[in-house]
């Protein structure tokens, strides 16, 4: 999306993918400054964790003392839960941050009750709504914040949220036309324990599976812990604000998890990590100095395996980068693609697929950009395949084409992974 032209990329969000539509346009600005590498897409995603780590240290400052704020940003800064974030060149850490600046907006607001206040928080509500729609469940909890401590501000507060609603109208209108796109949601199966192990100790790898349900549950019980401190020495306000933000996203994943409604993937709610990690700082500070020492050097030791596994290679079920790699290996003069999914390799990575044909093609007037139907590899005929080496990039549904075998090529297997196989075939 970065490298194609801004008209063409306006053309594909509003067939696909129109709820990223604001990362890739300032993707686009940060790609003029550090380039489009791999590497500088994912510095992007890096510098929005450190600045959600940032934004928590004013938040807590707010509270509590300089030492315990610094504390809660370097949490939420090596937060399994978050750091995955760092890696990937998606938008869900700096969702995380705008989650955290709606919601300090919102305090300063309360406090200071200004129309500069008011107009500040609306507008960072409405960057977080279109910068990832689901930030809707923390305006929502926002308003339930409102109405049960500050029913004085209710209108006010109605006010920029309906500003905020009216504003992100279009992009709800296009993500509800684009819902099929994410209709293998359907699919999901989670648990309430996977849901609370990928919010908060990472999605990935499975290797250290073991140690994410333990981390996440004492997450939770110290953040309980820091909810009651809170409301001991603040009150109300600060206790709901920021007990709605970390539980109402998990309660909805919860929800959708064990009634197999299939409307919530894990990472869209994120961003309710950071309200659990400086939760569970001020529980842990509670508690003491030996044993918020303690505490902090057992998370240590439990998060450090999972950041440094976040990092492998087999960290994801799937790598793209070896797919493609392994497919121009071969130096194929031909590729086919077993299903439209199989053909996000080449548009993640085209240069290996650049001198080849693409057998799977369709023809169409009108092709969707990303995943247009592919061609039934039975409907191929000797003379399509005649002396040529043949790439096949296979998903884990459709993992091959045997229908090649039965035109006389040979296969070699080149690639495996959790969510695709390569393979090279030899026609005679």
């Amino acid at each position: 999306m970065v490298r194609r032209p801004l008209g063409e990329t306006f053309e594909v969000l509003g067939n696909i993918d129109a709820v990223h539509g604001l990362y890739y346009l300032v993707l686009r600005i940060w790609s003029v400054v550090a380039g489009d590498s791999i590497v500088a897409l994912r510095a992007f995603s890096a510098l929005g964790l450190g600045v959600a780590a940032a934004a928590t240290v004013l938040f807590v400052a707010r509270y509590r003392s300089l030492k315990v704020a610094v504390a809660a940003g370097l949490v939420v800064g090596m937060l399994p839960g978050l750091t995955w974030t760092s890696v990937e060149a998606r938008g869900y850490a700096w969702a995380a941050a705008l989650a955290i600046f709606a919601t300090l907006a919102l305090d300063v607001a309360e406090e200071r009750d200004t129309r500069r206040s008011w107009q500040v928080y609306g507008a960072v509500a409405l960057l977080a709504c279109w910068w990832h729609l689901y930030l809707v469940l923390l305006i929502v909890g926002h308003g339930i914040t409102i109405a049960i401590c500050r029913p004085d501000l209710r209108r006010t507060w109605l006010a920029c949220a309906g500003a905020a609603a009216a504003g992100v109208a279009p992009l709800a209108w296009l993500a509800w036309r684009q819902r099929d796109q994410v209709a293998w949601l359907d699919d999901l199966r989670y648990s309430w324990s996977i849901v609370l192990e990928k919010v908060l100790a990472g999605s990935y790898p499975d290797s250290v599976g073991d140690l994410r349900l333990p981390l996440a549950l004492c997450l939770i019980v110290l953040a309980v812990i820091g909810l009651v401190d809170l409301g001991r020495e603040e009150g109300r306000w600060p206790v709901l604000l920021l007990g709605v933000w970390a539980f109402l996203p998990i309660c909805a994943g919860l929800l959708s998890a064990v009634t197999d409604a299939g409307l919530v993937h894990t990472r869209y709610i994120g961003f309710a990590a950071p309200a659990i990690a400086l939760l569970a700082t001020l529980g842990a500070a509670r508690l003491g100095r030996p044993v918020a020492l303690g505490v902090a050097l057992a998370g240590f030791v439990v998060a450090v395996p999972l950041l440094v596994a976040q990092r492998a290679d087999d960290a994801r079920p799937h790598d793209l980068r070896a797919v493609a790699t392994s497919a121009g290996l071969a130096h194929p003069d031909a590729v086919l693609f077993t299903a439209p999914a199989a053909r996000t390799v080449a548009y993640a990575y085209p240069r290996p697929f650049l001198e080849a044909e693409d057998l799977s093609a369709v023809r169409h007037p009108a092709p969707d950009p990303f995943f247009d139907k592919t061609r039934d590899p039975r409907t191929l005929a000797p003379y399509d395949v005649a002396g040529r080496r043949i790439v096949v990039i296979g998903t884990r549904e459709v993992p091959d084409a045997p229908a090649l075998r039965t035109l006389g090529c040979l296969p070699q297997h080149l690639h495996r992974d959790r969510g695709y196989q390569v393979w090279l075939y030899l026609c005679p």
